[in-house]
C-alpha cells in the first residue's frame, strides 16, 4: 500500500513537472531481473538526467561526442537550447557492469496529460526512446561500437538495450526533503514489478514474486556533496530469523544539511527526516569511509528514545562510476554506484544510559551511491 492518498496522481504531477525549471532533474528506476538462460540475477537501472541552463558554459564537462553533437546542432538553431539536454542511461551494475546512453534535446520531451505519460524519442545515429507513466516504464537504446567512447572510468557498452516494466507503488515516502537548492524524494521506496529486459540479445525476466524495484528523484539548481543514497528490499531479522519479503529500507542525504530515512519490516513502518539542527545536535550522524577495497556507509538516526544504527559495506571493485555535468560548477559531479552491498540495521530502545536491542536486520543486495565533485 502507498503512504500517499493517490500515488497515480502524485506520479502524474512529478512527470508533468519534469525538467520544467532551470537546474537538473534526475529520475531513477532500479530493479532486479533474472537471466532466462542461467537464472543469474542482475540489478538494472534506467535513469533520466535533464540539465537546463540559461548560460552557455565555457566547456562541455561531460565530454562524450553525443552530448557535444547535440550542443552543436542546437546552437545552430537556438543558443538557449545549446546548453540544455536530456541524458538517458540504462544498464546494469556490477564488476562487469555496463551502460548504454542516449542524448535528447529537451524539446523532444512530451507529456500527454490524458495518459499521464512522459516520453521522448531520438532518431539520430543513436536511436532511442523512453516512455514513463504511473504504471509502466519502457524504452530502448541502440549503440554501435563506434559510439562507445569511454569517458574517464565510466562503463559504456555497445549493442541494444530494451526494457518493458509494469510497476505498482507499494510504498512511498510521506513527503520530500529539501536542502537549500536541492529537493530529494524517495517517491517509490518499494515497487511491485513485472516485465522483461533484452540486453545484447540476452533476455531477462522480472518476476513480481522474486524481484524488487524502487525509484527516486533529485531536482534542484545545485548538487551538494557529499551525496549518499542506500536502499534495500531484502531484509532478514537476526532476532526472530524472519525474512521480510515485503520489507524495504531507504536512506538519502545531501551534504551535511538534510537526510530522509524510511524502513519497513513486518508491522513496523518508520519514516523520518533529519535537518541541519539534527546533525548539529548529533541526532543524526552520517559518514562514508573508503578503506582500500572496502567501502563503508555509516548512519545513526535518533528519534526520541529509539536509535537506528545503519552500516553498509560494498567492494570497490563492484562499483561503477558515473559522471554528471552541473550548471553552476566547472567540475564534474561523480557518483560511485553499485547494487551488491551487504549491511545491517540495529534498532535500539534507550533506557537512561542503557540500550535495549529491539531488532537486528541483515541487508542483502544493497543499492549504494556516493556522490562528490572531481577536478577537471
Amino acid at each position: 500500500m502507498s503512504n500517499r492518498p493517490n500515488s497515480s496522481r502524485y506520479v502524474s504531477a512529478l512527470l508533468r513537472n519534469f525538467s520544467r525549471k532551470k537546474g537538473f532533474d534526475r529520475l531513477q528506476f532500479i530493479f532486479s531481473a533474472a537471466d532466462d538462460v542461467n537464472g543469474g540475477r542482475k540489478t538494472f537501472f534506467v535513469e533520466l538526467y535533464a540539465l537546463r541552463s540559461d548560460a552557455v558554459p565555457d566547456m562541455i564537462a561531460f565530454g562524450n561526442h553525443l552530448v557535444e553533437q547535440v550542443f552543436k546542432d542546437a546552437e545552430k538553431q537556438n543558443r538557449q537550447q545549446a546548453v540544455s539536454y536530456l541524458l538517458l542511461r540504462a544498464g546494469y551494475y556490477g564488476q562487469s557492469g555496463a551502460q548504454t546512453y542516449a542524448v535528447f534535446p529537451l524539446s523532444s520531451i512530451v507529456f500527454d496529460p490524458k495518459e499521464a505519460t512522459l516520453s521522448c524519442r531520438a532518431e539520430s545515429s543513436c536511436p532511442a526512446w523512453i516512455s514513463i507513466s504511473p504504471t509502466n516504464f519502457s524504452g530502448s537504446i541502440r549503440m554501435s561500437e563506434r559510439q562507445c567512447i569511454p569517458y574517464a572510468q565510466e562503463e559504456f557498452a555497445g549493442g541494444g538495450f530494451a526494457w518493458n516494466i509494469e510497476y505498482t507503488i507499494q510504498s512511498v515516502s510521506t513527503g520530500s526533503c529539501r536542502y537549500r537548492k536541492t529537493f530529494l524524494d524517495l517517491w517509490g521506496n518499494r515497487l511491485g514489478i513485472a516485465g522483461n529486459v533484452l540486453y545484447n540479445g540476452r533476455s531477462f525476466s522480472v518476476d513480481r514474486q522474486l524481484d524488487y524495484g524502487f525509484s527516486r528523484r533529485f531536482v534542484g539548481t545545485h548538487m551538494y556533496a557529499p551525496c549518499i543514497n542506500i536502499a534495500a528490499s531484502v531484509l532478514e531479522s537476526q532476532v526472530s530469523g524472519k525474512k521480510y519479503s515485503n520489507g524495504y529500507f531507504a536512506f538519502s542525504s545531501v551534504s551535511d544539511g538534510a537526510a530522509e530515512f524510511s524502513l519497513s519490516y513486518g508491522d513496523n513502518i518508520v519514516s523520518m527526516r533529519a535537518g541541519t539542527r539534527d546533525l548539529r545536535k548529533k541526532k543524526a550522524i552520517i559518514n562514508f569511509v573508503p578503506s582500500g577495497e572496502q567501502l563503508h556507509w555509516m548512519c545513526s538516526l535518533h528519534r526520541k528514545q529509539v536509535i537506528y544504527d545503519i552500516d553498509v559495506f560494498a567492494s570497490a571493485g563492484m562499483m561503477n562510476i558515473y559522471n554528471y555535468e552541473v550548471i553552476d560548477s566547472a567540475s564534474l559531479f561523480q557518483i560511485l554506484a553499485g547494487a551488491s552491498g551487504m549491511g545491517e540495521i540495529r534498532v535500539y530502545q534507550r533506557h537512561g544510559k542503557d540500550l535495549e536491542l529491539l531488532e537486528h536486520l541483515l541487508l542483502k543486495n544493497v543499492f549504494c551511491e556516493y556522490g562528490m565533485y572531481i577536478a577537471d
